[in-house]
């Protein structure tokens, strides 16, 4: 018995000792495995002798680890995939940072020109607190801090004082006294674009609308004003200096502006309009214009979705556009010499006649001659000048459509036969005036695709952007 047990333990102790043995040889790449997978690899073992049982075993783990190893190995990155990385970023960045730049500046443009509203309503509430009552003045100023805060307001025009002006400003602006401007540099005053407006760095201006208008430079002998439309769109306004120099030499440059001149065009238009449309249907408005002439202008009524109204509209600016371009190119020679009857120019286009004839009394009527001459009107003796200025609110009221061509040509007639018009016609004045109205119409007809661009035809060309582009031409 003692043997027996002797020799069992002598075996038990190999078995244990091989065991070790083999665990030592294979300890560096033994892999441990869950109970289910070592139960299938020790029965596909088991008919297999000791040496290719430890060699399957190595084999194995040498392949676990490889592919560990492996797996490993692709945790990283190489150094040229770091570098098309980084390449790429910079590529994305470059791309990026101009949009990301230009975003942030129309958000600082669209908070300007909200602000600019405020001081606008602002102000113009301050007038009437105040006790002007006669809309905008001629001028007026605003002061900014160096953070580009708006501190004070003044008009030397308001009989209240400005210490007045300015406290009821600030007692509506209050809220927006510590908000500063993020573009505007300073704030210009202009009573054609209804109130104050945004000046930039670069000396150009921003409007109300968001219009942005650079300063006017000359080119090849043209003055040349460079307009961004709030849309984003850039236009491009020329002059040619005869012209401009032609106009300041006229009656109209002398003592109006060329906004001013086209407001009182303007005047005879708008009544032409209730006129020659019969029931409010554009027409005969068609009629004179011609297919071919709208069709120039891009102008189409199914671009209004049966909105007749603004259609009527677009048309009647339309005739201020043909008459510019009939007038386009004459001097007053071609007039003197045509006729010494100066209401006869134009017989062959309506509205051209009567639009020019209406500009040439315009010239007339603000000329010193037209100042100093009488004329009698219902028994009324008074000057041309004031005439002219009755006549031309009688326009602008008009409720009456069919009295419109009675008082246009009755104007006409009536100033055509006043004491200093003989005086006139043979005087210098005469031809300057001429030349000055074809002057204005060659700069309309000169910019027709710009204008139709800004929306002109929509609009109208008592626009106060219009109006500032046009003093810039001008130089008024």
């Amino acid at each position: 018995m003692k043997a027996f047990c002797g020799a069992r333990f002598a075996r038990r102790r190999d078995k244990i000792a091989r065991k070790k043995k083999f665990c030592d040889r294979n300890r560096s790449t033994r892999i441990f495995l869950p109970s289910g997978e070592r139960a299938i690899r020790r029965a596909a073992l088991l008919g297999k002798d000791k040496t290719e049982r430890s060699g399957s075993i190595l084999e194995e783990n040498r392949t676990r680890s490889s592919a560990a190893g492996e797996k490993r190995r692709t945790w990283g990155f190489t150094l040229v995939e770091l570098i098309v990385v980084i390449a790429i970023l910079a590529v994305l960045a470059g791309v990026a940072y101009p949009v990301y730049t230009g975003y942030i500046t129309k958000a600082n443009e669209a908070a300007d020109l909200a602000l600019l509203g405020a001081v606008n309503e602002s102000f113009t509430s301050a007038l009437y607190d105040v006790g002007y009552n006669d809309g905008l003045p001629e001028a007026a100023g605003a002061a900014l801090t160096d953070d580009y805060k708006l501190t004070e307001v003044w008009s030397d025009d308001v009989s209240a004082g400005n210490d007045a002006l300015n406290t009821a400003f600030l007692k509506y602006f209050e809220g927006n006294q510590n908000t500063p401007f993020k573009v505007y540099k300073g704030l210009g005053y202009s009573r054609g674009l209804g109130g104050f407006y945004g000046m930039l760095d670069d000396g150009s201006i921003t409007t109300k609308t968001g219009m942005k208008m650079k300063p006017p430079v000359v080119k090849n002998g043209k003055t040349t004003v460079e307009v961004e439309l709030p849309g984003g769109e850039t236009v491009e306004y020329t002059l040619d200096n005869v012209d401009k120099d032609s106009f300041g030499n006229s009656s109209f440059g002398t003592e109006m502006s060329m906004p001013e001149l086209l407001g009182e065009v303007d005047n005879v238009v708008q009544a032409l309009k209730g006129v020659l449309v019969t029931g409010g249907t554009p027409e005969q408005l068609e009629g004179l214009l011609g297919a071919d002439y709208l069709e120039s202008l891009g102008l189409k009524k199914e671009d209004y979705a049966g909105d007749n109204d603004a259609y009527l509209q677009a048309l009647t600016n339309a005739v201020v556009m043909n008459v510019a371009d009939a007038s386009a190119g004459l001097t007053a020679d071609d007039v003197i010499n045509k006729t010494q009857k100066w209401k006869d120019f134009g017989n062959d286009n309506l509205l051209a006649m009567m639009a020019a004839t209406y500009g040439i009394a315009t010239g007339y009527a603000n000329s010193d001659i037209g100042k100093s001459s009488n004329i009698t009107y219902n028994g009324e003796t008074m000057t041309v000048k004031e005439y002219y200025d009755k006549q031309s609110q009688a326009l602008r009221e008009l409720t009456n459509p069919t009295d419109a061509i009675s008082i246009i040509f009755g104007m006409l007639s009536d100033i055509d036969g006043s004491d200093g018009m003989a005086e006139y016609k043979d005087s210098g004045a005469y031809a300057e005036d001429l030349n000055g109205y074809f002057s204005a119409m060659n700069a309309l007809s000169g910019n027709r695709d710009a204008l139709v661009n800004q929306g002109v035809l929509d609009s109208g060309f008592t626009d106060e952007d219009l109006g500032a582009i046009l003093d810039a031409l001008f130089g008024n």
